[in-house]
């Protein structure tokens, strides 16, 4: 019911126009410019992704992905850095909270002991990952 529910309320979200109204000042297209315009991409879908879980993230982005100079390398900088982006706190990814509640019983994992972690952890595999799509792209 968490997972579905939270589908419906990104789904709900994304109908309001909030979205799009956030995308028409902030373009998708300009944090992808530039030399190092992957990288500041694959870190915005870090970080969008732990703002509304990495799945449901896409729903958010995928109207802008369109946007981009290159929408297929975008479409795999999503994929790779929504994956990992729920490493980096305890809500990045529904698996995880699942998890922890499913551990309570032995002790838990709590949202500070996760992140200290969680952020390394996130920031080497992106770092890595956007290096390597980059490269293969390139």
């Amino acid at each position: 019911l968490f997972f579905a529910g939270l589908f419906v309320v990104v789904e709900g979200l994304v109908e309001s126009g909030a979205p799009a109204w956030l995308f028409a000042r902030f373009p998708l297209g300009h944090v992808a410019e530039g030399p190092v315009g992957g990288v500041g991409l694959a870190a915005f879908f870090l970080i969008g992704s732990n703002i509304v879980s990495n799945v449901p993230f896409i729903l958010v982005v995928r109207e802008s992905m369109s946007e981009l100079a290159d929408p297929e390398l975008g479409w795999y900088l999503l994929a790779m850095g929504s994956t990992f982006a729920g490493n980096l706190t305890l809500l990045g990814s529904v698996a995880n909270v699942i998890v922890a509640e499913a551990g309570r019983d032995v002790g838990g994992v709590g949202f500070w002991s996760h992140l200290r972690l969680g952020v390394p952890i996130a920031l080497l595999t992106t770092a890595f990952g956007t290096a390597w799509v980059l490269w293969l792209a390139g």
